[in-house]
């Protein structure tokens, strides 16, 4: 066999310079990384400020439940209170319900009328803040007189009506709106009188124009 020949100085040297850039290669990239400035990550749409949410307007509720003063003039004379409460299931339509309780001036007796009712309405915005709601609707009145002398006979009826009218509102606050209701009324009910110890109720139906004006607030939830 023979001997293995004696490594060149040559090639001694190119080995050793290879080993010295394999190990310096390392040491360099990590010098280069370090030395470059880290830019902050921006934060992904989904994930900045998560707890503030878009502040809903009042008139984008779909509910709403309100109180009113109110007040009739023309054949009756009358004042009371009066709740609501409206359902908007779509953006151009909605319908609310009312009931009221008023004390009626009346030569007869003690008189209190308690119409409850519905109407549709179409919404109109104008604003963010103020909106219009022109309204068609029916009720049913429970009127009741009561005669100053005791045991003597009553003369109540129940008065049959339809109205036209319009709501403007204005938002007090995101939850919160002010009310103005006027409304024409006609009311088709039976005359009546009551005189000393005799009370009558007639049997003809007769129609009875009245104005009414109701001011008040509305709390509104819910979405649509």
């Amino acid at each position: 066999m023979r001997a293995p020949l004696p490594a060149s100085p040559s090639s001694l040297a190119l080995s050793a310079f290879c080993a010295l850039c394999a190990l310096s290669a390392p040491l360099g990239l990590s010098s280069i990384a370090a030395a470059q400035p880290l830019e902050p990550a921006e934060p992904s749409p989904e994930r900045a400020e998560p707890f503030l949410e878009p502040e809903v307007s009042g008139f984008d509720h779909a509910w709403a439940l309100g109180g009113s003063l109110s007040g009739w003039a023309g054949q009756y004379q009358a004042a009371g209170l009066g709740g609501y409460g409206r359902w908007e299931p779509f953006k151009r339509l909605g319908i609310e319900v009312f009931s009221q309780h008023l004390l009626v001036r009346s030569p007869e007796g003690l008189r209190h009328d308690h119409p409850i009712g519905f109407d549709l309405y179409v919404p109109f915005a104008l604003s963010e803040r103020f909106r219009l709601r022109p309204l068609f609707g029916m009720c049913v009145n429970f009127s009741f007189v009561e005669p100053d002398q005791a045991l003597a006979p009553r003369a109540d009826d129940i008065l049959f009506g339809l109205h036209l009218g319009g709501v403007a509102e204005t938002l007090l606050l995101s939850w919160l709106s002010v009310f103005l209701r006027l409304k024409v009324i006609g009311y088709a009910g039976h005359g009546r009188t009551i005189s000393g110890w005799t009370g009558t109720v007639g049997g003809d139906l007769a129609v009875s124009m009245i104005g009414e004006a109701d001011l008040g607030l509305q709390i509104h939830f819910g979405g649509r």
